[in-house]
């Protein structure tokens, strides 16, 4: 049991640890208690638990025995509560700490996790486990660079444990060193061959280290011992793909998209070997699939493209080629998805820290995660100002952005996030002042262009509300349908269309704005369109 890795017992726990001065009778009779709890006498363990603890209702021993005879019997959420309770009559207890640390790392609290295991481990810095655990936290909370500082401590202690080489080798991969993390992995198999998804560990890191036979053979056989694994399949899938065997992979695929039919990559995976295969009209079905289950897959837009030119239909071919291009030029000022999972986690723990008023803890972890964007000294100040804008805090957006740009009158982003107020609360003229500011001092500022371009569509102005827009590159579904909007006023409808494919891709999931850009459609003569767009939003 995990318990008998973290807790000592309380039979061994020392005065010192406890704060509490050593009993010798309570010490034989919570002896006592444990080795009826070993010899499966629960009863009767229980029962002289229940004297001890109405004798000793705040001892701290006693409560750790309690904890532990409340896991055996499977009650965790109880064991738990009686661990905390031990903690806060022991806080610097480093057996409490790391198992309390356990506790929230298993209830998904990695934040508190860290804390607590970082606590313990400074009182008590060469406990492997709890140095295990550390590094799942970190890895829980996408920081791969401690979570790999940390598994190196462990191995520091223990050297020689395979499962924990695994596991540092899915952190390598993690982290992009996927070479050394193919090393590790191998190691760990040839000690323990029995390691549960080794086979499929070493599939992911050879095949991100393109080491394309050792990926194969792997997958081949994470596969055939697990044939309702999907992930193990998916590697399997791409590897074949990658090897130039498209009938192959494409057999895999089919057994991905049988047992899960939306399955957008696998079906993206199909429509290319299928594609590749020429069996056109075939791709043709399963690419068009993908479009209406995920319209942002851009690489889906660039094959079905292809697919249509196969079956002899031209003009559609061209046209998804286009989407194509332009969704590939937006995409390219999107950042990766682990970024922005970190960035959202960075978002939410800065959100927290204004609502309880703690504002110079807000901007010092703003400034440490900002290191090396930008020298203004302004930079921290534009951050936490764009923040407060989107809890609609105006005062506190307007106070920061006003430091902001007396530390620096040039700080990057202050004037246009002033012009996003005063866009916010109707101040056309105060907002284009901000824009217009940003755009002298950085020309190719693409949220001042954006917002400049929906002022121009405000004030009616087609044609430079869509170039503005156009040229900004935005991703913003309101903004997207501005410009689509925009086009139609125009009478580009070829733009028009390509702008609301380009609107669907990143509207997927904002129902409101596809129900209006569908409405749009209709209005402008484009009813299929508008009924395919509509059948999506159904399903």
């Amino acid at each position: 049991m995990l318990i008998a890795n973290l807790l000592v017992c309380a039979a061994t726990i020392c005065a010192a640890q406890s704060a509490q001065p050593a009993d010798p009778t309570l010490k034989a009779q919570l002896d006592r208690v444990v080795v009826l709890a070993e010899r499966g006498d629960a009863e009767k363990a229980g029962a002289l638990l229940d004297v001890l603890l109405k004798e000793h209702p705040a001892n701290v021993p006693v409560l750790k025995v309690q904890g532990m005879l409340l896991e055996h019997e499977g009650r965790a959420e109880e064991a738990s509560l009686t661990y905390r309770k031990a903690l806060q009559l022991a806080p610097r207890d480093p057996a409490l700490l790391f198992q309390v640390g356990l506790d929230a790392l298993t209830a998904g609290d990695a934040d508190q996790a860290i804390d607590l295991l970082t606590r313990g481990l400074k009182i008590a810095p060469r406990n492997a486990q709890a140095l295990y655990y550390l590094a799942l936290a970190y890895h829980q909370k996408h920081n791969e660079e401690l979570a790999l500082k940390t598994i190196r401590e462990y191995l520091a202690v223990e050297p020689n444990n395979a499962l924990v080489w695994q596991k540092f080798g899915e952190f390598l991969a993690n982290s992009g060193d996927s070479a050394t993390a193919e090393e590790w992995l191998l190691k760990a198999q040839k000690t323990d061959p029995n390691l549960k998804r080794i086979d499929f560990d070493i599939a992911v890191a050879a095949f991100r280290n393109s080491d394309l036979s050792t990926a194969n053979r792997f997958a081949t056989l994470a596969a055939e011992s697990h044939p309702l694994d999907l992930d193990a399949l998916r590697v399997l899938a791409k590897t074949k793909e990658s090897l130039s065997l498209p009938q192959d992979a494409k057999a895999v695929f089919a057994r991905i998209v049988a047992a899960r039919p939306d399955d957008v990559s696998s079906l993206l995976g199909l429509g290319q070997c299928e594609l590749e295969l020429k069996e056109y009209q075939a791709a043709v079905d399963v690419l068009e699939r993908v479009l209406q289950l995920d319209p942002a897959q851009v690489n889906a837009h660039f094959f079905l493209s292809r697919a249509l030119s196969g079956v002899g239909r031209a003009v559609e071919a061209r046209q998804e080629a286009e989407v194509h291009r332009v969704l590939l030029r937006q995409n390219s000022f999107i950042p990766p998805k682990e970024q922005l999972e970190r960035e959202q986690a960075i978002l939410d723990h800065v959100v927290q820290l204004l609502l309880d008023n703690r504002e110079g803890e807000a901007l010092q972890l703003v400034q440490e995660e900002d290191q090396g964007s930008s020298n203004s000294p302004g930079r921290g100040d534009t951050i936490l100002a764009s923040i407060y804008l989107s809890m609609h805090r105006f005062d506190d957006a307007r106070r920061r952005l006003q430091h902001a740009l007396q530390l620096d009158p040039k700080t990057p982003d202050a004037h246009a996030y002033l012009g996003e107020l005063a866009l916010l609360q109707d101040d056309l003229a105060g907002a284009e002042a901000g824009f217009q500011a940003e755009l002298s001092l950085f020309p190719h500022h693409t949220l001042s262009k954006a917002e400049l371009g929906e002022i121009r569509y405000r004030q009616q102005r087609w044609e430079e509300a869509a170039e503005l827009l156009s040229d900004s590159r935005t991703t913003a579904p309101q903004l997207l349908y501005l410009l689509c909007d925009s086009y139609f006023r125009l009478g580009k409808v070829a733009k028009a269309k390509l702008a609301a494919e380009t609107l669907a891709a990143y509207a997927k999931d904002v129902p409101d704005v596809m129900e209006q850009l569908i409405a749009l459609l209709k209005d402008n003569g484009q009813s299929e369109f508008a009924e395919r767009l509509a059948a999506n939003l159904r399903r």
